[in-house]
């Protein structure tokens, strides 16, 4: 029996995100490697004791700077970084910030939100990459926003006077109410803390969102922060599967392994409609109950409690579509949302969903998503 291979992994576990990549790229060597795993949570910095990197048949890491020292020995390295840049030839993981912002984006709006917000920590190139494609989101809706970006990464930044008080100044000045995006959850968690601080109340006046969905730092926030959850589990297996085939001499096949959208998980931050109307608020909340199956225009209705016609012109007000059109929305993503995460056949997803065959399910998925069911789980878990 051959050697088992050497892997190194420097990743650290006190998170969430670093603790699913550590369980992905275990499942992988399990299934598939059967490596001799070395891990060093603490960086390159603790790895002193080791007599040569050049000992490894491949590293995962989380720092750059590890990963361009150990390149140096000539060992397959796979980057899980979003600080950049990279180097050409360089193989390495971030999450996908388009989907991101465009789930946080929908969210809001499909709260009835008009005004937007994003904060981010200045100095990290993912917080920037977020701003631009939130905003691009947002301005597709037609909505422009508001931006502010500060030096609060480290917990002596977080404390310092000035920062607190320019970003509870402009907390205050946004228009009201606000549909507020973090750049991640350390920062979402800060931003609620400095709204009280600011005496702006959360979520009636600014509805905050974050991004990763650790549940210890969004339980740490008082309301509980909404946030975006990646697949981290599943990058971390993919990583693994690409640095196996670089291992043995292959090409990587990628350069870029990119973390999927899971879902967004609502919780107290942002659990609030921004509408003035009990009756459509009524209705939306309705609407959101029975995303599972179809519902008449009745129906929904009559849970606002009014006649069609006048619910018809009150809901359009707020949110510039008719009710049949927002359910078939909410509809369409709630069988998206099946499609990412179950391995459910057509047949089984449109019993499930209240659609009579297969076909109808498709047929009404490609009317509202713009390709076909089949397409779409295709697309997505080819990222």
């Amino acid at each position: 029996m051959g050697r088992k291979p050497r892997i190194l992994i420097v990743i650290e576990s006190a998170r969430e995100s670093g603790r699913a990549l550590l369980a992905g790229i275990s499942d992988y060597s399990r299934h598939f490697g059967h490596w001799e795993i070395h891990w060093h949570p603490v960086g390159f910095l603790g790895l002193k004791a080791l007599s040569d990197v050049g000992d490894f048949d491949g590293i995962l890491a989380r720092n750059i700077a590890d990963a361009e020292t150990f390149e140096q020995h000539g060992v397959p390295v796979i980057i899980f970084a979003h600080l950049g840049p990279f180097r050409k030839g360089q193989v390495f993981e971030c999450a996908d910030d388009a989907a991101i912002c465009e789930r946080v984006a929908r969210h809001f709006i499909q709260r009835g939100f008009s005004n937007f917000a994003f904060f981010g920590q200045r100095s990290t190139m993912w917080a920037a990459n977020r701003r631009k494609a939130f905003r691009r989101e947002v301005e597709r809706s037609g909505f422009t926003l508001d931006t502010c970006m500060a030096d609060c990464v480290t917990l002596e930044e977080m404390e310092d006077e000035e920062t607190i008080e320019r970003v509870c100044n402009w907390l205050r000045t946004l228009p009201k109410p606000v549909g507020l995006m973090a750049a991640n959850d350390d920062a979402g968690r800060w931003l609620v803390q400095l709204c009280d601080l600011a005496g702006v109340h959360v979520p009636d006046d600014c509805a905050v969102v974050g991004v990763d969905n650790d549940p210890v730092v969004c339980g740490l926030s008082n309301p509980p922060l909404s946030s975006v959850s990646l697949h981290q589990h599943e990058a971390g297996y993919e990583a693994a599967a690409v640095l196996d085939r670089m291992m043995r001499g292959e090409a990587p096949g990628v350069t870029q392994i990119v973390g999927r959208v899971n879902e967004m998980v609502v919780r107290q931050s942002s659990d609030i409609f921004a509408i003035d109307d009990p009756a459509v608020v009524k209705a939306l909340k309705f609407m959101q109950d029975h995303a599972h199956r179809p519902l008449r225009v009745a129906d929904i209705a009559e849970a606002g409690g009014l006649y069609r016609r006048g619910l018809e012109r009150r809901f359009k007000k707020y949110t510039n579509q008719t009710m049949g059109r927002y359910h078939r929305r909410l509809r369409g993503e709630h069988i998206a949302k099946l499609l990412r995460q179950s391995h459910w056949t057509l047949e089984q997803l449109a019993e499930e969903c209240g659609f009579a065959s297969a076909p109808l399910l498709s047929r009404f998925f490609s009317s509202v998503m713009g390709e076909g069911p089949s397409a779409y789980r295709k697309r997505i878990r080819s990222r």
